[in-house]
């Protein structure tokens, strides 16, 4: 049973809030706690069975440097620019720092508009 905490608690900003109250707990606890709320059954750290488990065992402990980077849109496309992979990207209209400054107008008929980060 998943439990749609979105639903419950619909305000981004106090979810927020809550999360960086319990900001004390490790991270062990902290994930057993978020992936009960958000999949309705324990996650097993100690054997884990499910692919969704050991994605939670990944978050723990894989701590590459190149993830700060490659979780922002834009800092990657950079990234992959500087190794030559520039020809794998797709088109990149312009970059905004405020919804305000988007003309409409000056884009195709056609696109896909993005947040560079999307956690918020």
């Amino acid at each position: 049973m998943n439990m749609d905490y979105k639903k419950i608690i619909k305000n981004q900003n106090i979810r927020f809030a809550i999360l960086n109250a319990l900001g004390f707990l490790p991270d062990a606890l902290m994930l057993k706690l978020q992936y009960y709320i958000k999949m309705g059954y324990r996650c097993n750290l100690k054997n884990p069975i499910a692919w969704t488990e050991k994605l939670q065992l990944y978050k723990m402990y894989y701590r590459n440097p190149i993830l700060g980077v490659c979780v922002d849109k834009y800092e990657v496309r950079q990234y992959l620019e500087s190794k030559g992979l520039e020809k794998y990207l797709v088109q990149l209209y312009d970059v905004y720092e405020d919804s305000v400054e988007i003309n409409i107008n000056d884009l195709p008929d056609s696109f896909v508009l993005k947040t560079t980060c999307g956690g918020g």
